[in-house]
Parts: C-alpha cells; sequence; structure tokens
C-alpha cells in the first residue's frame, strides 16, 4: 500500500472548492472567511485560502463546462 501524500493547507482548500462545484455548489459558497489583518505586523492567509478555494471551484466549473461541450459536439448527440 502506498503511504498517503501529505498535502499542503492550500492545496486541501483547493480540493476543497473542486469538490463544492462538482456538488453543485455556487461559488459564493466559500467556507473561509476573511480575516484582515487590524495592526500593520498582522499577517493572516485567509485571503490566500479563499482564493485557493476560488480557484479550485472554478477549475472545476471550467472542466464541468468543457465536458458538456464535447458531449454536444459528438457526431451521435446531434439532432437531440
Amino acid at each position: 500500500m502506498e503511504p498517503q501524500k501529505k498535502c499542503s493547507p492550500f492545496e486541501g482548500a483547493h480540493r476543497k472548492g473542486e469538490e463544492a462545484r462538482k456538488e453543485g455548489k455556487k461559488k459564493d459558497t466559500c467556507p473561509y472567511l476573511d480575516h484582515r489583518a487590524v495592526r500593520k505586523n498582522n499577517v493572516t492567509f485567509s485571503r490566500a485560502f479563499i482564493r485557493a478555494w476560488e480557484r479550485g471551484w472554478e477549475e472545476a466549473d471550467t472542466d464541468l463546462i468543457e465536458r458538456r461541450e464535447r458531449k454536444r459536439s459528438k457526431p451521435w448527440n446531434k439532432g437531440r
């Protein structure tokens, strides 16, 4: 049995975005909140998690659209 590859937290957020799109959820259902830093020295990665999730959602959406287009363009589907 192959050991499970450990992924980064951002890869996990990306994967969750893909899964959300495949489940039919809308893009505005991102579970990550935008925590902005109040002081200059504070850094938060919340927007990076949001962007990773959205990117996963968008890529899955593009994939679904392309699949539909390929299915429509097949000659045996003409006239349906």
